[in-house]
């Protein structure tokens, strides 16, 4: 993955966002942080704004220029602009939502309720990729996406690190979906 820090508009008079915007590259998809906050991604054709992206003038500053410089809004535009690209569904918003799961035991216990044929948190299973889950975490916020069958899903993020990967650590992120709790892969 690779990152760089989001330069201010010419229109907005200012040099530097002294590391307060740094914009995370992975494939064709962009990720804007402002203040160690993900508020808005591109992916070459859509943008999306997370609930956060107006939340203070430096972040509305930080999303304006993000988006100006991949094209989606002019340099001129405004809060007002943004919010009726936003109404007119141009610009996606993905309003995140608060997970009920808040630590790594909660989400195994629901797993354990909904999946009891399931193997996925069995100490064997974890033992063979080395994980454990002390090391392991769960997103605060649920994500929501379409799977590679075009079903779309709103899942907790797992986290954990894999010891024994072949080519050695690994992070791995695994999703589940909130009300079956199966295993979802993203394309």
């Amino acid at each position: 993955m690779e990152t760089y820090e989001l330069m201010p508009l010419t229109t907005q008079n200012q040099k530097s966002f002294y590391h307060k915007a740094i914009v995370f590259v992975d494939g064709n998809v962009k990720t804007l942080r402002s203040y160690d906050t993900d508020v808005a991604t591109f992916d070459g054709s859509k943008a999306t704004l997370s609930e956060e992206w107006d939340s203070s003038q430096t972040t509305l500053k930080h999303v304006k220029a993000f988006l100006a410089w991949n094209g989606v809004i002019r340099d001129t535009d405004n809060k007002a602009a943004i919010k009726s690209l936003v109404y007119c569904g141009i610009i996606a918003t993905n309003y995140l939502t608060r997970s009920d799961i808040d630590d790594v035991y909660a989400l195994k216990d629901k797993y354990r309720r909904l999946q009891p044929s399931g193997h996925f948190f069995d100490s064997e299973t974890l033992r063979w990729f080395g994980e454990r889950l002390s090391e392991s975490s769960v997103d605060r916020f649920l994500e929501t996406f379409t799977d590679n069958l075009g079903d779309e899903h709103t899942c907790y993020v797992y986290r954990s690190y894999q010891h024994n990967a072949p080519a050695g650590m690994k992070h791995q992120v695994a999703y589940f979906d909130t009300s079956t709790m199966q295993q979802v892969f993203k394309d």
